[in-house]
């Protein structure tokens, strides 16, 4: 099947109007069909968080990026529904992997995979579209907007420029994520295709301390956001207030 540039550059339009930050479409084929519910091509979808609310988020937890966050994970629900919708009615299939699904998933207990995780991370997508490259914090960092920026994902037979090129870490030598993170949880490892996510972060002490960040706001599961705000990968983003 041929590959449909107008399509894709449509569905940009289309997201991006509805506002979406970044689109990339990621080709998925080399990995099991379970991941990906047998569909070859996944469509990142990243939406950026307020940078003013970011930008708080060193100094003290605060309800604003509490907010944003949340109101990103919903916006993109919103979005990754948004581009299945359109692509189904294109006459392909499409399926969005909106935060009630990735649950599901990370809850189930099939042996074919690590129980709580999910089955395709949003970031796998996105690195793979060339959106950005994964950061020593475990988050995916983009040239636009560092690490402040969240991601959805729709998976698709759709005929879309896909790529399989994921991007090298350009972290270097920094460890300013490291050296900030209130829970010692990021372990200052450089990404590789090889890289486990156990080897760049310990997801139990990052949760410990998301909840205690959470308990001066008053909410059992917080959001800290330090490791992204002091990026120096997001700096010029925030700094562009």
């Amino acid at each position: 099947m041929d590959i449909d540039h107008t399509l894709f550059n449509t569905l940009r339009a289309v997201l991006a109007e509805a506002g979406a930050s970044l689109v990339g479409c990621a080709d998925l084929t080399d990995l099991p069909d379970w991941t990906r519910s047998g569909l070859p091509v996944g469509v990142s979808i990243g939406l950026a968080l307020d940078p003013a609310a970011v930008a708080q988020v060193p100094e003290r937890a605060t309800m604003a990026y509490y907010n944003t966050y949340q109101q990103a994970n919903q916006r993109l629900d919103e979005l990754a529904l948004l581009a299945a919708d359109y692509l189904t009615r294109q006459g392909v299939k499409a399926i969005a992997l909106t935060m009630r699904l990735v649950s599901e998933q990370r809850e189930s207990q099939e042996a074919d995979r690590p129980s709580g995780r999910a089955w395709l991370p949003h970031k796998t997508v996105a690195t793979r579209a060339g959106l950005g490259w994964m950061g020593k914090n475990n988050l995916l960092i983009t040239p636009q907007y560092g690490s402040a920026i969240r991601f959805a994902t729709v998976l698709t037979d759709a005929p879309l420029p896909a790529r399989n090129e994921p991007s090298p870490c350009l972290c270097g030598d920094c460890r300013i994520c490291a050296d900030a993170c209130p829970g010692d949880a990021i372990k200052n490892q450089t990404w590789t295709l090889q890289t486990d996510r156990d080897d760049l972060f310990d997801p139990e002490a990052c949760r410990t301390a998301i909840e205690k960040r959470g308990q001066a706001l008053g909410i059992k599961n917080g959001a800290c956001g330090i490791c992204i705000a002091v990026c120096p990968y997001t700096r010029p983003y925030l700094e562009r207030l």
